[in-house]
C-alpha cells in the first residue's frame, strides 16, 4: 500500500517521496545514526603514530621528527657513518672460529694435494667452478 502511495506522489510531483531536493533539484539522502560510513584506518594510524611519537619523546627526550643529523657523521666521500655505543654490531664468535678453522683445513688440503678444495679439476688439471641456480650470468 505504501509503495502505491509513493508511486502516486512521484507521478503527480515528479519527485521521489523518500528524497529531499534543494532549489537546484539535487536529491539529498538523509542518513540516520553515524551518517555515511567512512574509512577511518588512516586517521587511526595517524593517531597511533602520534602516540608513539609522544612515547619516544618521553623515553629518549628527543623529537623523532627533529631533522638534526648529530648522530650521523660523513667521511670525505659523503658516506654516512652511524655511531655505535658499546661493542658495536654483535657477531657470533662461533661462526668466526669455524670459518678460521675451515680456512686452515683448506690450506692443509692445498698443501698436501696441490689443489684448491673449493674447485674441481678435470684430468688435464683444468679447474672447474660449479654454479648453482641460473648458472653464469650472460648479457643477452
Amino acid at each position: 500500500m505504501l509503495s502505491e502511495v509513493k508511486g502516486l506522489y512521484k507521478e503527480k510531483y515528479g519527485q521521489d517521496v523518500d528524497l529531499e531536493y534543494d532549489e537546484d533539484g539535487t536529491a539529498w539522502i538523509e542518513t540516520v545514526g553515524t551518517g555515511v560510513p567512512r574509512d577511518c584506518r588512516v586517521e587511526r594510524l595517524e593517531q597511533k603514530l602520534a602516540e608513539v611519537k609522544v612515547l619516544y619523546m618521553q623515553k629518549y627526550g628527543a623529537d623523532v621528527d627533529d631533522e638534526e643529523d648529530d648522530d650521523v657523521q660523513r667521511d670525505e666521500d659523503g658516506t654516512p657513518w652511524a655511531q655505535t655505543v658499546g661493542t658495536g654490531v654483535p657477531s657470533d664468535q662461533r661462526v668466526c672460529r669455524l670459518e678460521r678453522m675451515l680456512s686452515e683445513v683448506k690450506g692443509l688440503y692445498k698443501e698436501k694435494y696441490g689443489q684448491d678444495v673449493d674447485l674441481e679439476y678435470d684430468e688435464d688439471g683444468t679447474a672447474w667452478i660449479e654454479t648453482v641456480g641460473t648458472g653464469v650470468p650472460r648479457d643477452c
